[in-house]
């Protein structure tokens, strides 16, 4: 009885009212969404906000007080490598996700595919080594701060910091590669529907 009413239904004229899409129309659409899965790779507003009020408060430290050179120098240095670092996170994002209309949105797909697929590769090979020397950098510059500030040295607040970043470091590791990994699935599935 459903599939009598339901082919009577379709056959009455509700496929006149169907729109079928151009095809700018459906490459717009294909974009759309390979953006999406490609704008979680990159860290989202919780990051870009933190290193924001970081560069704040320091500049804030900068102005406010009246520090030794080396002290203000040292902060210098921290703004302009958080700076940057929050410019080549944006660059990156940027690059990622803009469409070059010269190109068939396949091709496109595919060179993200292939970026995506280099990244995991790349991360597989050096994760561990990156990792070590944003430890050792971090702690460095911890003793650094110590020593100009002239600040006894505190082993439970070393241990306390140090045990902070690694497991900021582990959490941002998994999480990276598992956003890695489902962005490289659904443009691969994308790719696959594109195809068929």
């Amino acid at each position: 009885m459903k599939n009598n009413s339901l082919k009577d239904l379709w056959e009455s004229g509700i496929n006149e009212d169907i729109r079928f899409y151009s095809e700018s129309e459906l490459n717009n659409m294909v974009i759309k969404c390979s953006r999406k899965s490609m704008q979680k790779l990159h860290p989202r507003w919780i990051l870009r906000t933190i290193i924001i009020l970081i560069i704040t408060f320091l500049a804030w430290k900068l102005v406010s007080e009246n520090e030794g050179i080396t002290l203000i120098i040292f902060r210098i240095i921290l703004i302009s490598v958080l700076a940057g670092s929050l410019i080549l996170m944006e660059w990156s994002t940027r690059k990622m996700i803009t469409y070059s209309y010269d190109i068939p949105v396949k091709d496109w797909i595919k060179n993200r595919i292939g970026e995506i697929e280099r990244s995991i590769r790349l991360q597989k090979k050096y994760d561990v080594l990156i990792h070590i020397i944003a430890l050792a950098l971090s702690t460095c510059t911890y003793f650094f701060y110590i020593y100009i500030l002239k600040i006894t040295f505190d082993l439970i607040a070393f241990i306390v910091a140090l045990f902070v970043i690694l497991s900021c470091v582990l959490a941002l590791r998994v999480t990276v590669k598992r956003h890695y990994k489902k962005a490289l699935r659904s443009l691969q599935q994308l790719y696959n529907q594109i195809e068929e």
